[in-house]
């Protein structure tokens, strides 16, 4: 007997949407949380937006006629943050009122007879099976320095002796958000890269701009730095030495985002899921080497996105309960890394252009327009367009605090290869506009509810996985 349409194994804000959204389709729907749930990023959200008040209020610290006190207590900073985190994630009542069944405990997939899950004591048998989640990174053990993940970090900022210094060890989105928050908050941090820049899957000058901004506000970056030796000068402080320099620090943030794990959680590995050299291996519908599992987020490997992996969340939706055989298309899909100021990007980079097509141009725009006040930053501090020599557009990178909201009329008009004179007769949305599209779009089901529910339990009854 099937029990429920579609399994969704995750706790972060993406798995709890995916789960709304279906049980929103008519779907019988059960959510599992499991051991590896936080999404880095949703755990940085409230503290970096802490930092970025703090760093607008140390803005207008000259004004002040009396002296304004800027510092702010770490330890319960830290602990606002975590029940931040949990507020911002719907509840299980939420989740209940839609008919979603939250179901707790050790999960484990279980192949003979049937593919099932076992949660505790219970057995789930569903249709479809989606994994949202983001597996802990390995970290390091052979240093004598200790190094943390995100969510250790700000364990330990809550403990009586909180680390000052913090070393950071990555070259993606998480690395340098997170270097720019607890910089902001006050910490000394030094920025380890592996390669000679960070954000290499961007485009180069998109990525300098950031990397300037962050090196401006004091952060030390390190590029391609492989730590040699590790001194203790006290019980919490360490002496760290690469080939080229040498900094101190009480703590190591693991933040490589991009490294494959060894082996899958859940008892996946019984089932000989197939591996990329990144992570988890999906077919171009999202769907993994077993038919009734499907997959997205940082489990595929690569960086941390949370809209890619919304994207790649409701694409696999539609894959799995609607018999939809729809391909990904990360091409169009715009994508946004939550500095200060956001880059934000879609389509090719002048070196994936050039390696695609015989003939490319880049049209570049750099500058600080009028200000807009004392605190606010300029809209757009750098853009590139790609295009192709009629004037189609194929790529655009943006960096400042508009980027977020321009590059969705840059997307559709690189979807649509709208040319460079035509994108004048676009309209541009109003941030309220835009926000309101975001949050009504979802709850838009493809098909009549009645319908899909009538649909559900013929598959249900019928056996049709």
């Amino acid at each position: 007997m099937i029990d429920y349409d579609l399994v969704v194994l995750g706790a972060g804000s993406v798995a709890c949407w995916a789960a709304a959204t279906a049980a929103r389709w008519q779907a019988r729907v059960a959510q599992v949380p499991t051991m590896e749930l936080d999404s880095p990023l949703e755990l940085l959200l409230p503290l970096r937006s802490a930092a970025q008040t703090l760093h607008q209020m140390q803005a207008l610290k000259p004004l002040w006629a009396n002296p304004f006190p800027l510092s702010l207590n770490g330890k319960k900073l830290s602990r606002w943050a975590t029940s931040v985190t949990v507020h911002e994630t719907p509840t299980v009542a939420e989740l209940s009122s839609l008919g979603v069944d939250w179901v707790t405990g050790d999960a484990q997939f279980v192949s003979k007879p049937k593919l099932s899950l076992r949660v505790g004591k219970r057995e789930l048998r569903s249709r479809r099976y989606l994994l949202i989640f983001d597996p802990i990174p390995p970290v390091a053990t052979t240093l004598d320095v200790p190094v943390l993940n995100l969510g250790q970090l700000i364990e330990r900022c809550q403990s009586s002796q909180p680390p000052q210094a913090i070393g950071i060890l990555g070259d993606g989105p998480l690395s340098l958000q997170a270097a720019q928050t607890f910089a902001r908050l006050g910490h000394p941090v030094t920025l380890l890269l592996s390669q000679e820049r960070s954000l290499v899957a961007e485009e180069a000058e998109a990525a300098f701009w950031v990397q300037a901004q962050l090196e401006a506000e004091g952060i030390q970056i390190l590029p391609q730095a492989e730590i040699t030796t590790t001194t203790s000068l006290s019980s919490s402080q360490y002496q760290i030495c690469t080939a080229t320099h040498t900094f101190v620090a009480d703590v190591l943030l693991e933040a490589r985002e991009a490294v494959p794990r060894r082996s899958l959680p859940l008892n996946l590995e019984s089932l000989a899921l197939r591996k990329s050299p990144q992570g988890l291996w999906v077919n171009h519908h999202l769907q993994t080497s077993h038919r009734q599992i499907y997959a997205s987020g940082a489990i595929l490997g690569g960086y941390t996105n949370p809209d890619l992996s919304r994207y790649e969340a409701s694409l696999a939706l539609k894959n799995a309960l609607l018999w939809s055989r729809r391909p990904v298309d990360y091409h169009h899909q715009p994508r946004v890394v939550w500095t200060d100021p956001e880059l934000a990007r879609v389509g090719f980079t002048e070196l994936q252009a050039q390696a695609r097509y015989a003939h490319v141009r880049s049209l570049s725009w750099s500058g600080t327009p009028l200000p807009q006040g004392i605190v606010s930053d300029p809209p757009l501090r750098f853009c590139k367009l790609i295009v192709l020599p009629r004037g189609e557009l194929i790529g655009a990178h943006l960096v400042g605090s508009g980027a977020p909201e321009l590059i969705h009329s840059l997307a559709f008009a690189c979807q649509r290869r709208y040319r460079l004179q035509d994108l004048s007769q676009l309209i541009p949305l109003h941030r309220a506009q835009s926000q309101i599209l975001t949050a009504l779009l979802p709850q838009q089901t493809p098909i009549s509810p009645s319908w899909l529910e009538r649909f559900f339990n013929l598959c249900r009854d019928w056996h049709l996985s």
